[in-house]
């Protein structure tokens, strides 16, 4: 179940997991993102929750859907699939239930 304390810790621990696949520091983060680096500290740590503004600037500078900064034991494997993923995501939607069980089966195919 959800609640407001572990959206935050969810969405912050996502933050900080693409900060680090990124290899930046908490500093270098915010000076990108045009925030303080305690801000950054707060919103990893669940303490604080962003504006829509700057959850904008997280999306578009680590190039993903803000869908992904809400995922459970979120993954990256690579820097260059975060904006596959952020494409993919931002595609399925368009699917019906056919074509969606289809992608489905392509996919499990190619992971064996």
């Amino acid at each position: 179940m959800f609640n407001d304390s572990k959206i935050k810790s969810l969405v912050g621990l996502n933050i900080k997991t693409m900060r680090m696949k990124f290899n930046l520091t908490q500093e270098q983060l915010a000076e990108v993102i045009e925030i303080q680096a305690q801000t950054i500290a707060k919103i990893e740590t669940g303490k604080l929750f962003m504006s829509s503004e700057v959850l904008a600037k997280f999306c578009n500078y680590f190039k993903v859907n803000p869908s992904i900064l809400f995922t459970e034991n979120l993954r990256i494997i690579q820097d260059d699939n975060v904006n596959y993923l952020s494409r993919i995501n931002s595609i399925l939607p368009s699917f019906d239930e056919t074509r969606l069980r289809e992608i489905y089966n392509i996919l499990l195919a190619l992971k064996k």
